[in-house]
């Protein structure tokens, strides 16, 4: 299961944009799943109900976009807001605090000095990674939930489905319906 940063989906599905949004707003009042669902005009998100809830769990982004006589939905899934801002403040800060650490080093090689700014860039090296690793098993974590919010958007539009345009979701996962290169002529 190779889980990428913020897996992405593609979904053809032959009805107007305003039928996908009836239908997922019948899904959301009709409460025959375990998610939770936002509209607002033509963005969509989900994400599984609060009791199963956890801090890794998925959130799904979609817009829908009219092409031709058919809808795309392209899909982001990622986790809450909160955890990605963190993520990205614990990568901005190491990033500036090893590059301080690194022009400490230099002054101090120009200087004739041991050159210790270099134990500070290598810590916030080993602290980035450590980072990467914990955001590795979080995604793990919060696979099934991601796959489970997948097959609920796959079986409400089932009948409807042109074809699914690109599947980084569940490019692994032999469950998982699946997936056609992203070169299709659609921007991603």
């Amino acid at each position: 299961m190779d889980v990428r940063l913020r897996p992405r989906f593609g979904l053809r599905v032959d009805l107007t944009p305003d039928d996908v949004m009836t239908r997922f707003q019948e899904l959301s009042e009709g409460r025959s799943h375990s998610c939770e669902i936002y509209l607002l005009d033509r963005q969509v998100e989900m994400t599984v109900d609060a009791e199963q809830r956890h801090y890794w769990s998925p959130y799904l982004k979609m817009l829908l976009e009219e092409s031709g006589p058919h809808t795309v939905l392209r899909g982001k899934f990622g986790p809450n807001i909160n955890v990605w801002s963190l993520f990205l403040a614990a990568y901005a800060v190491l990033s500036i605090t090893g590059s301080g650490g690194l022009l400490l080093a230099t002054s101090q090689l120009q200087l004739a000095q041991t050159p210790n700014g270099l134990l500070l860039t290598g810590g916030c090296l080993v602290l980035a990674i450590v980072v990467w690793i914990a955001g590795k098993i979080g995604q793990r974590w919060a696979y099934d939930q991601m796959v489970y919010i997948h097959g609920v958007v796959h079986q409400l539009f089932a009948d409807n489905v042109v074809d699914e345009i690109y599947c980084e979701a569940c490019e692994s996962d032999p469950d998982v319906p699946s997936t056609l290169p992203p070169d299709d002529g659609l921007p991603i």
